[in-house]
């Protein structure tokens, strides 16, 4: 009686260790790819931010360099 019970206990417990394993790889999965999703959205964020950044040093540069801005920080200075 006891092996019947052994072979039970054998040939059901690998069924639940393997379920078991087989429900965590899936659960790990789909861990990475929110992760994944996340990240690009940020990368994308970043990217937007960096076009925006090198907009306004544009802007920038072309007010500081305008002869205008110049002249009128010459008169400034005297």
């Amino acid at each position: 009686m006891n092996i019947v019970i052994v072979i039970f206990v054998a040939i059901f417990g690998t069924e639940v260790i393997r379920r078991l394993l087989s429900h965590r790889e899936r659960m790990h999965k789909m861990k990475l790819e929110q992760q994944g999703r996340a990240g690009v959205v940020a990368q994308q964020k970043l990217e937007a931010d960096v076009i925006e950044l090198k907009k306004r040093v544009e802007v920038l540069e072309k007010l500081v360099t305008d002869e205008a801005y110049q002249l009128e920080n010459e008169i400034k200075a005297l």
